[in-house]
């Protein structure tokens, strides 16, 4: 066996600000599974540059989609499959999807059940994969989004009535 390499670093490239469409809709219940999937509704959102040593940059508005979430009750997790575009300043169209998952935690629990307006990261578990593809060329400032593997650490938050769920995404090195 090899040995062990040492532990990837993770470099904050952008953040993605995520306003929720309300409440998630229930689409069914599976009693077999004790699972109940639901679809929440990304009405806008954003995604802003962090500045990072390798110049890379991603900042988009205009983001809307949606995102399937599989909510495993007995186990306290819940899945994400969220399907997002947005446009950059020059009307590229970007389309992010991500898998993700979010544990029950007290954090989270008490903003989803409106007792907080936040939580911290500590708070809660919210993390995502994000992969991104284009419609029509890749500009050559954003073809780092396709050879790149990155990760999200989220929060959900309310503002102003509104529900936000908020990452921090990076890539590993």
């Amino acid at each position: 066996m090899s040995p062990i390499p040492a532990t990837p670093k993770l470099i904050p490239v952008f953040s993605m600000k995520l306003q929720l469409g309300g409440a998630p809709q229930q689409l069914f219940t599976d009693d077999s599974k004790k699972a109940v999937s639901n679809m929440a509704i990304v009405a806008t959102g954003t995604t802003t540059t962090i500045e990072n040593k390798y110049g890379f940059s991603l900042d988009l508005k205009d983001v809307q989609g949606y995102d399937n979430i599989t909510a495993h009750l007995e186990k306290g997790y819940s899945e994400l499959d969220a399907h997002v575009h947005g446009k950059t300043s020059d009307g590229t169209d970007v389309r992010i999807d991500y898998f993700g998952l979010f544990q029950s935690l007290p954090g989270l629990n008490a903003v989803h059940s409106g007792q907080a307006d936040s939580h911290s990261f500590e708070e809660s578990y919210v993390s995502n994969s994000p992969r991104f593809s284009f419609t029509g060329p890749v500009p050559e400032k954003l073809q780092w989004l396709e050879r790149e593997n990155l990760i999200g650490k989220g929060h959900f938050f309310v503002e102003n009535g509104k529900t936000y769920v908020e990452y921090f995404t990076y890539i590993v090195r």
